[in-house]
């Protein structure tokens, strides 16, 4: 196969490198790959295309600037149309993709920006003429675009009579009524985000595709095919377990969009049948997808990675196949069910999710004894259950407002609750406060944990009813408190970060604190914070050893070594809310709005699902047998718009 004619192709690259909104972040990485992505495509050995038939499109950049460029280019496209698009990507309740410009805001998806829909439209009705038509977008959640979960694929020549294009031959009795359509490429599934890895030339996807056309595949023959390239993409991103890029095409054009393969010029090879080869063999391998298979994505380990395409959550909706595309990728979405490795509760198993259910009620969080007998949760309405049946033994009394947090002292003699304006040490056998530990004033503490010692309580917080500079309706300045469980009194303090997170390393010589700007650990002998190199909203930090330290939040979770203060692996957990790790540190379960999953931390892969249902707390049982969960609209961490759920408490057996 050949590579489509340059002289008649058009190209229009687009790289967002700055923004005005505090909550998008500065993306000179995304500009810089437009401007790659130009030089390779007019290179000769790649592509050729012509100066003039390239528009990189970089800086003050408006919908109308974008739009025209686009609307320019398929007009005098007869060849291939290609379109990409770098920054940051925002989607809106009924998970319609925004591209994100400099003056895009990200609270509003609907401004500022330019809505894949307007440009899928311009490209397809500008661009009629043309044979090929290729959208590139390195964004979060740039898998919408693909208008996921379709029963079925339709047939090429269904397709092509639905279409009803007066320049498509209404038969292919000899092949070529298949040749043409759009093929769109996509950084990540429709809920994940993209990345910038610390200190890269290019996005993460972006920069794997640059690769590959700058080096080439060795052995692949003269031509790459746009599928063949994306496989190749696609193979090294999972091996940094980095969210996996989606492919949706129509007809044949994933095979039809080529280019030249610099591995070919650079290897000498005799003459021969299989040099006229234009891809081998394995291009379509049978355990390898072809342009008409889903791929769902896996969950390998993954190293650092930073700047996510920081955006409000949004309902989980799926939709079906748009007009013109075909799916290729599917994501692996949570729902509701049991996935392996989990063991029903076998008086249960008749319910629908799998679960026990101990209430209705909301529940902020749950904490379980040190010895695994009983189990607290905190809410709506706050109590005492047995681990075992998960019946209640007592109600909290009512002393306390707006109980939102709980954590047991490691000797198992009280636990900590934390609310408007005050602590609470309670008795772990009746839940009857022994001891107040007073707030600064209006204070609504959240997040408290225990030291290994029992001797110190470390918490966080809000100054209730205070309004930001941003219009928040808390502002969490002065919330770190390190206090003497015995005798009350405030051990450090500080009014450096906010806390919203907090967790003690087995030694006790640490503190991790965690907030929606990123994480920081706390010193207990020198009494001073250092931050974690992460910027991104931190729900939740667990010690997983002295030190290592998994955070989890808007980018998913992180494995760290609290020593070098370096990434060890990273998660594609998506947004998590929660998390629990077992006290052999083997098995990790997180939650969020896409609900409940349990990973094996070895191979740092997805092992189970438990519920779709979104959750705001997660503990596990000290054996590691069960795990519990919860769930409250009054949850402080709904920070983001997301799908209908349910209040309540829940048990699972896992194995």
């Amino acid at each position: 196969m050949t590579v489509p004619d340059p002289s008649a192709s058009r190209a229009v690259l687009v790289g967002v490198n700055a923004y005005t909104h505090p909550d998008l972040a500065p993306l000179p990485a995304a500009a810089a790959a437009a401007k790659r992505l130009a030089t390779l495509l007019q290179d000769p050995t790649v592509w050729g295309l012509p100066d003039d038939h390239v528009a990189v499109l970089d800086t003050n950049i408006s919908a109308e600037d974008i739009l025209g460029a686009v609307r320019d280019a398929a007009r005098a496209a007869t060849g291939t149309l290609v379109v990409y698009f770098a920054g940051h990507g925002l989607r809106d309740r009924d998970e319609r993709l925004y591209l994100a410009l400099p003056d895009a805001d990200a609270d509003h998806p609907q401004i500022g920006t330019l809505s894949y829909l307007t440009l899928r439209d311009v490209m397809r009705q500008a661009g009629y003429r043309a044979r090929y038509r290729l959208l590139v977008l390195d964004c979060c959640y740039s898998g919408l675009a693909g208008g996921m979960d379709a029963s079925t694929v339709p047939s090429r020549s269904d397709l092509a009579r639905a279409l009803n294009e007066p320049h498509i031959p209404a038969h292919d009795a000899d092949g070529d009524a298949d040749d043409y359509g759009n093929l769109v490429l996509t950084s990540a599934p429709p809920t994940q985000r993209s990345f910038v890895q610390p200190g890269a030339d290019y996005p993460e996807f972006t920069g794997e595709l640059i690769n590959v056309l700058n080096e080439g595949i060795p052995g692949a023959g003269p031509s790459l095919s746009m599928d063949r390239v994306w496989r190749r993409i696609r193979a090294r991103l999972r091996e940094q377990g980095s969210p996996e890029p989606q492919q949706f095409a129509q007809n044949t054009v994933a095979q039809q969009i080529r280019f030249h393969n610099r591995a070919a010029a650079k290897t000498a090879r005799p003459p021969g049948p299989a040099s006229a080869m234009a891809d081998p063999p394995t291009e379509t391998r049978p355990h390898e997808p072809t342009a008409r298979q889903a791929t769902p994505p896996s969950q390998p380990s993954a190293p650092d990675r930073a700047e996510p395409t920081h955006q409000p959550e949004t309902p989980r909706t799926r939709k079906g196949v748009r007009r013109r595309t075909l799916v290729l990728g599917m994501l692996a979405v949570a729902g509701p069910g049991v996935g392996a490795g989990v063991k029903l509760w076998p008086k249960f198993t008749a319910e629908t999710s799998g679960t026990k259910k101990l209430t209705g009620s909301g529940t902020a969080e749950v904490a379980f004894s040190p010895d695994g007998k009983t189990l607290v949760r905190v809410g709506s309405d706050s109590q005492l259950r047995d681990a075992a049946t998960g019946e209640s033994i007592a109600d909290l009394p009512s002393d306390q407002n707006s109980i939102g947090s709980v954590a047991f002292s490691p000797d198992g003699k009280i636990f900590a609750t934390g609310g408007y304006f005050d602590v609470r040490l309670r008795d772990s056998v009746t839940g009857v406060t022994v001891t107040e530990l007073s707030a600064p004033q209006q204070f609504d503490i959240r997040p408290v944990a225990f030291s290994p010692d029992s001797k110190m309580l470390a918490c966080g917080g809000a100054k209730a009813g205070m309004v930001d500079d941003s219009g928040n309706a808390e502002d969490r300045k002065d919330a770190f408190r390190l206090l003497d469980v015995t005798t009350g009194n405030v051990i450090a303090t500080s009014t450096k970060h906010d806390v919203q997170a907090v967790a003690f390393s087995p030694d006790g010589k640490m503190v991790a604190c965690a907030n929606d700007h990123g994480c920081w650990l706390w010193d207990v002998a020198g009494q001073h914070f250092t931050a974690l190199p992460v910027s991104e909203w931190t729900h939740a930090v667990a010690f997983i050893s002295h030190s290592k330290l998994m955070t989890s939040g808007s980018g998913g979770s992180r494995l760290w070594d609290t020593t070098t203060r370096r990434i060890i692996a990273t998660l594609a957990t998506g947004e998590t809310y929660t998390m629990a790790v077992t006290s052999d540190g083997k098995t990790l379960a997180t939650g969020g709005p896409d609900g409940v999953r349990l990973w094996d931390l070895a191979t740092r892969r997805t092992t189970g699902t438990l519920t779709g249902n979104t959750t705001h707390s997660l503990a596990f049982s000290p054996d590691g047998g069960t795990l519990a969960g919860a769930t409250s609209k009054e949850s402080s961490k709904n920070t983001h718009f997301g799908v209908p759920y349910d209040d309540g408490c829940w048990l699972w057996k896992v194995s």
